[in-house]
Order: C-alpha cells, then sequence, then structure tokens
C-alpha cells in the first residue's frame, strides 16, 4: 500500500431525522484505501437525499394515519345507517350491539341504559338501569 494511504475508507454519514428524531442514517463509503475529501456538493446531496427520505416516511405516516381514521369514520357511519333502518329502540339497541360485536370482533357487548329516576321512587336511591346484552 502507498505510503499515507490507509487501509479505511473515507465515509460520509448523513442523519436522517423524522419530527425532529433521528430515526436512521445514510451512509457513504469510498473503496478501501481510497485517499479523498468529500465536496461540498457530495455533501449537499446526501444531505438532500437525507431530507427526501425524511419527507417520503412522513407522507407515508401521514397517509396510513388518514386511511385508518377514513376507515373508522365508514365503519362508525355504516353502523349508524344499520341503527337507523328501524324505528323501534329495542331493535337499534340489538343492531348497535350485533354491529359492535362485528366490527370489534367480539364475543360479548353490552349497553346499559340510565333509566331517570321519578319523584316517589326511593328503594333503589333513584337509579335504575336497563341493560341488554348480546
Amino acid at each position: 500500500m502507498p505510503e499515507g494511504v490507509s487501509d479505511r475508507a473515507p465515509v460520509m454519514a448523513i442523519p436522517i431525522n423524522l419530527r425532529g428524531q433521528n430515526i436512521g442514517i445514510i451512509q457513504v463509503q469510498e473503496k478501501p484505501g481510497a485517499s479523498r475529501e468529500w465536496t461540498e456538493d457530495e455533501i449537499s446531496i446526501v444531505q438532500s437525499v437525507s431530507d427526501q427520505v425524511s419527507q417520503a416516511l412522513e407522507n407515508a405516516r401521514l397517509f396510513e394515519q388518514t386511511t385508518r381514521r377514513a376507515n373508522r369514520e365508514r365503519k362508525v357511519l355504516e353502523i349508524t345507517s344499520h341503527i337507523r333502518s328501524t324505528n323501534d329502540p329495542q331493535a337499534m339497541l340489538q343492531i348497535a350491539l350485533e354491529e359492535l360485536q362485528q366490527a370489534l370482533h367480539t364475543t360479548r357487548a353490552q349497553i346499559l341504559i340510565q333509566v331517570p329516576s321519578s319523584t316517589d321512587d326511593t328503594h333503589n336511591n333513584g337509579h335504575h338501569s336497563s341493560g341488554l346484552t348480546e
């Protein structure tokens, strides 16, 4: 190996920052034994690529978040539409339970209704509840 040239390769490392956090690094390495300094233009190119990677990742995160929110809202609208398909309060509650169980993949759901107390009701401290379980 020529004098003054090491077997170490010149490395450029540029962080990838997303929302103020370092989430990765872009590392560029020259061939082992090469003797060179990175130019400002080369550093600028890698920094620009780092910025673009960061922006692309943020856009992907926002898109995924928006898609999840839209799916959730769509599901709520579907359930609400099914509930409103009847005028029978008992049927509405039953539909709500069935739809929630299906949407959440659960084996049980329950709706507890607080019934207002009358002024002459003293045997239960004025508290009643009526429940529907599926």
